[in-house]
């Protein structure tokens, strides 16, 4: 309902500029010859003002989502507090229950913000850090991340409140929090970015963390001989730098 209300807005906002063009082209062209040069001023300041209020209403249709503070950006290729890598990505938002598809994002991962590239009418480009208490949920690469309030441990103890990579999304999950931080390399004797992950598993209300696959299996002891002999059968691993195969366990014990 929320998106053909917005289409329906849009459609609205883009006839009415249709509208206000064709109306100042009659207008214009018919006293164009007899109107002095000081009401032809006039003229075009309201054409362009005309605009300038249907351009920024179509943005806040196509655009609700830009939501934030400015966000000074790292150029460094190798050294820098983003995903994987620096450069803009393909992915969604999700923004008061509608889905964006957008083509220019990152993720910050020593700020936990997430970044989009905004072009403004004047051609101006600003990077905007979004306000998480808008964006609940996006994706880069196929990878979604969720944010997540009052997590809570076995004894009762608060998570860090940001974003988590969902690996598995079911009954029970699989988070992965990501950090980045700026740490002196000894070697060099310079501060460079050290990513580090920590693995979750969301039961029952309870956050607990996953160093290996033993402890995951120790975890869903439910179905414990089961779950034991699928990941001995199909060889499986799990370690910080690869946690794949928690998928593949907890769809197979949510399957039992």
């Amino acid at each position: 309902m929320l998106i053909l209300l917005a289409k329906q807005r849009l459609i609205f906002l883009t006839k009415n500029l249709s509208i206000v063009t064709l109306l100042f082209a009659a207008s214009f062209n018919t006293y164009s010859q007899t109107i002095p040069l000081s009401v032809k001023n006039l003229y075009i300041s309201s054409y362009k003002q005309a605009i300038e209020e249907v351009t920024n209403k179509k943005t806040e249709v196509d655009f609700p989502f830009v939501i934030g503070k400015l966000h000074y950006p790292v150029v460094s290729d190798f050294d820098h507090p983003y995903y994987k890598e620096n450069k803009w990505s393909k992915g969604s938002l999700l923004y008061n229950g509608i889905l964006y598809d957008v083509d220019v994002l990152k993720y910050d991962i020593e700020s936990d913000k997430i970044i989009y590239l905004k072009y403004t009418p004047d051609n101006k480009v600003y990077h905007v850090a979004l306000d998480e208490n808008f964006i609940h949920q996006f994706s880069l690469s196929n990878i979604t991340f969720r944010y997540f309030k009052e997590l809570k441990n076995r004894r009762g103890g608060s998570l860090k409140n940001g974003y988590y990579e969902v690996t598995y999304d079911g009954i029970v999950k699989f988070l992965v929090q990501w950090k980045k931080a700026m740490v002196l390399d000894l070697g060099s004797r310079t501060m460079n970015y050290k990513t580090t992950t920590t693995m979750f598993l969301l039961k029952n209300g309870q956050a607990t963390r996953v160093k290996s696959m033993a402890k995951l299996i120790h975890l869903l002891k439910d179905k414990k001989t089961e779950v034991k002999k699928f990941v001995r059968s199909n060889y499986l691993k799990l370690n910080g730098t690869d946690y794949s195969s928690a998928f593949n366990v907890l769809k197979f014990y949510e399957s039992l």
